[in-house]
């Protein structure tokens, strides 16, 4: 059919026994003068990469089950050179990609656009999608009827899904409540030890970015601002509800199920092609080029897998890529965007987790400001913690050396006491740092905190929630609504009268801080903050005595933000 510089037909046979390849044909014709080169992506010219058709059984939508692959931008091979008034064409075989499992009328036609193609006999060098010219493509409607005879063809989509083992996996709880549970280890097939770190670190990190999207989205009205409207367009209850349960589904099924992870890719890790998977499946394939990227940041590791969850666990479609296209799509059609894989990376790698609250935070005596939630943690260089270093959070595996699994997963408390060693406690263990920037434990940790902080209370032998050294030379420890405060410097002996309630001994708190402390911590600028949950107070005093007016303000906004894309 006409579409200005290119025609495009589908055509068919009348008549398909069921079982046997329903075999369509697909022309592009070049109505002008001069040759151009279009883009094969997302066409029948390159087959079956993502959904590119509307197929109809009996008038009904038959749902794309084939592989839904992510790429960087083109190489000069994934053109099609297409001579003046000359014509490409090549067929496909339906039933790879499309459910065609029953007798009955169907009809097949183009569901896509050229996304680039430029005039020249020459190949360019790469493009990038910022810069793609893109044409409309619209086709005939091809129509055909599948009849009676042997057993139907199975998808691609379905032979991942049937090769797959039965889960039987159940989720490890988290220690801390509002905190995201360690998802279940992926099975990893191929690669050396820094893809299995890479991949693995992606793997925990989208963990912990899903969780904390979920809850922003459900607890606050996160939903109203500008990174929610940039990529999901308008606020409306119905979409709102739609991304909030598909968040909270990538991170139940990560805690529950295990996921299969192919380090040296597939069958379709061609040049450019980051990573593959299809929908509703537990397996991702990665392919060379996804080793290239960050692990945090504007495409990212981290992102990539979540983008690829998004279609093994939600269903989403591959609608468009890329920033500028996914701000178009927001805008333009919210209703797709929502469905839409790579805005939910976009939110993703733009929305700061923190912003639910810490789980531990200290300076060490490198004199950066540390912050950890979960198995995640961000670093800031300036006085007063207003925006962390470029590159963070960064996975807490592999960055604070040999540390015990529990603890990659995530700190309770850090402190640097008076005699310049980090401590950090996870459950009721601990491990110690000698060097300034805590890269390698001490020989012979962890130990258990029982016997090695003094003659503490029960409870605080289980775990801390926050350990400090206010500006008074005073160690403090909070374990639920109590504290305990040593006057030496190794922690060794508990003060006398302690513990005490922090309930009218830390200033006029909120009710909830009263309750416990997630984080306390002196900043470089000398005040004392403490944390609970989305919140934090000040204290300008050097025995955090009086909270600081005007507080308690959310951690959102004053501890720094993810930058835009």
């Amino acid at each position: 059919m006409a579409t200005g510089r290119f025609t495009c037909t589908l055509s068919a046979e009348k008549e398909y026994p069921l079982g046997a390849p329903i075999l369509v044909k697909f022309v592009l014709n070049n109505e002008t003068d001069v040759d151009y080169h279009v883009l094969a992506w997302r066409t029948p010219l390159e087959t079956f990469r993502g959904d590119y058709l509307i197929v109809n059984k009996n008038g009904k939508p038959v749902p794309y089950d084939g592989p839904l692959v992510m790429r960087a931008d083109p190489h000069p091979q994934h053109y099609i050179r297409v001579p003046a008034k000359g014509t490409v064409s090549t067929e496909i075989d339906l039933t790879r990609a499309y459910h065609l499992d029953e007798p009955g009328h169907y009809t097949v036609q183009i569901n896509s656009d050229l996304l680039d193609h430029y005039a020249g006999q020459r190949l360019m060098e790469p493009k990038s999608r910022d810069t793609f010219n893109t044409h409309k493509l619209v086709s005939n409607v091809a129509t055909f009827r599948i009849v009676a005879g042997a057993q139907p063809k199975k998808t691609e989509g379905q032979l991942q899904r049937e090769k797959e083992p039965k889960q039987m996996f159940s989720p490890v709880q988290a220690q801390k409540a509002n905190r995201p549970n360690p998802p279940v280890a992926p099975k990893m097939q191929g690669g050396d030890a820094n893809k299995r770190r890479a991949v693995q670190n992606a793997h925990e990190g989208a963990t912990t970015f899903a969780y904390a999207c979920a809850n922003l989205l459900k607890t606050s009205d996160y939903y109203k601002n500008k990174n929610y409207v940039t990529w999901f367009g308008a606020v409306d209850q119905t979409r709102q509800e739609k991304v909030t349960g598909n968040y909270q589904k990538i991170y139940d099924t990560l805690i529950s199920d295990q996921f299969t992870y192919y380090l040296d890719g597939g069958d379709y890790c061609e040049p450019g092609v980051i990573a593959y998977t299809y929908k509703y499946c537990r397996s991702v394939y990665f392919c060379g080029g996804f080793y290239n990227y960050p692990f945090i940041g504007i495409f990212s590791q981290m992102g990539i897998v979540l983008h690829e969850l998004t279609h093994a666990v939600t269903g989403t479609d591959d609608v468009v890529y890329g920033t500028g296209n996914c701000k178009n799509l927001a805008k333009n059609d919210s209703a797709k965007a929502v469905k839409n894989a790579d805005s939910y990376r976009l939110f993703t790698e733009t929305t700061f987790p923190f912003d639910m609250g810490f789980d531990a935070s200290a300076v060490l005596p490198n004199g950066k400001t540390y912050v950890t939630f979960a198995n995640l943690y961000v670093r800031y260089s300036d006085s007063s913690a207003n925006q962390f270093d470029a590159g963070y959070p960064k996975p807490i595996r592999g960055n604070w050396g040999a540390l015990p699994e529990s603890f990659n997963q995530g700190f309770d408390s850090m402190v640097v006491l008076p005699n310049g060693k980090i401590y950090v406690t996870k459950g009721s263990q601990y491990v110690r740092y000698s060097d300034n920037n805590a890269s390698k434990v001490d020989d012979g940790y962890p130990l258990p905190i029982r016997g090695h902080w003094g003659n503490l209370p029960d409870s605080f032998n289980q775990g801390f929630d926050a350990a400090v050294v206010l500006p008074n030379g005073k160690i403090y420890v909070t374990t639920g609504s109590q504290y305990v405060r040593y006057s030496d410097k190794t922690a060794d002996t508990v003060d006398e009268g302690y513990p005490l309630s922090i309930k009218g001994h830390w200033g006029n708190l909120p009710d909830s801080f009263d309750q416990s402390f997630d984080t306390a911590v002196v900043l470089p600028n000398k005040k004392i903050y403490v944390t609970k949950g989305s919140q934090y107070v000040r204290y300008s005093d050097n025995s955090a005595g009086t909270v600081d007016g005007g507080y308690p303000l959310p951690i959102q906004g004053h501890w720094g933000k993810m930058p835009d894309a």
